[in-house]
């Protein structure tokens, strides 16, 4: 009768309480822990990270002044500063990184902190920027911005799958 009374429980405890205790990981989200009080992380799948580094800025200025935006499908009539898109400061090395980016065409453009009006464009000449899906990293690294020109080269731009974070347990 034990026996019985014990795989009863261990088949409810499977069915019941297995599923409910899992229904909020997954899905559109990683569950980092599946504790219900934090927020739970975008799956990188669902967006775009831009990653890079400013190489030199004419005129000179130091990185931490400039401000890095990328606009996602950007009409030619709106201005870059409202294009609703995503911006980042880069750290004192050059090195920005900008995530949940909306997938699309993109565009970035380099610009003072205080002067906005001093904008550069990065140039895309092979226009690997034109079509970013899902799931991407775009890589883009050495780049002079020249805000006298209104101009910015990177010396490569390359595309590649977003690395999917693995969850680590608490301790």
């Amino acid at each position: 009768m034990p026996y019985r009374t014990l795989l009863l429980a261990a088949f409810l405890s499977i069915t019941l309480f297995l599923p409910l205790s899992l229904a909020g990981c997954g899905s559109s989200d990683i569950c980092l822990g599946c504790d219900p009080s934090s927020t739970p992380t975008p799956n990188p799948e669902n967006s775009v990270d831009v990653i890079g580094d400013i190489f030199s800025a004419i005129p000179a200025t130091l990185y931490t002044d400039l401000r890095v935006l990328v606009c996602t499908d950007r009409p030619s009539t709106t201005p870059p500063l409202d294009c609703g898109g995503r911006n980042t400061e880069p750290l004192d090395n050059g090195d920005f990184s900008i995530s949940k980016v909306t997938p699309g065409s993109l565009e970035v453009f380099f610009y003072l902190r205080t002067d906005a009006e001093q904008l550069a464009t990065l140039e895309d000449p092979d226009e690997k920027l034109t079509n970013i899906t899902r799931g991407e990293t775009v890589d883009l690294q050495s780049i002079t911005v020249n805000l006298n020109t209104g101009s910015a080269q990177a010396s490569y731009i390359q595309i590649g799958p977003t690395a999917t974070p693995t969850p680590t347990p608490d301790p």
